[in-house]
């Protein structure tokens, strides 16, 4: 391994020749991630201009933003605060079993939504916050991103 003084980076010099320079490829992805994605697929960087990510996980994450790696969540309600927290749950933690199964939570991530596909929690929560989602009534609130404690925070 290298240091590369600038930058303080460490680069791994037979990783990069094994991956035939898709090393930096990914770097230059990963380092524009952001939560709505993108409406190109470019990426510019100093030195040229990257076409694809060439992996498909990191250019689906770079196109439609961070969550839409996130298949599970773990749901909880601060019934004294009013805020509904949704802690996103990653196929490291599920390999190790770090949460019941009974207690993750499909969700379905798009740019300006989330809809979490759990009746019984939806009907509960409309229950107790007398939300109207017949119809096909769609409900917008406030949520902010608790970047330390990794939960995005809904204001009911």
């Amino acid at each position: 391994k290298t240091a590369e003084a600038d930058s303080g980076e460490w680069r791994n010099e037979s990783a990069d020749t094994a991956s035939n320079g898709r090393m930096d490829i990914y770097l230059a992805y990963l380092k524009e991630l952001n939560w709505t994605g993108h409406d190109s697929m470019l990426v510019e960087t100093e030195k040229e201009t990257l076409y694809h990510a060439h992996n498909t996980f990191l250019q689906t994450a770079y196109d439609h933003g961070i969550l839409v790696g996130i298949y599970f969540v773990l749901l909880g309600i601060d019934r004294n605060q009013n805020v509904l927290g949704i802690k996103p749950v990653g196929k490291k933690e599920i390999n190790e079993e770090l949460y019941p199964v009974d207690q993750l939570h499909r969700i379905s991530i798009g740019k300006s939504y989330g809809r979490i596909s759990n009746k019984n929690f939806i009907s509960e929560l409309s229950k107790e916050y007398n939300l109207d989602l017949s119809n096909n009534n769609c409900v917008k609130y406030a949520a902010k991103f608790d970047v330390v404690h990794q939960i995005l925070l809904v204001n009911l």
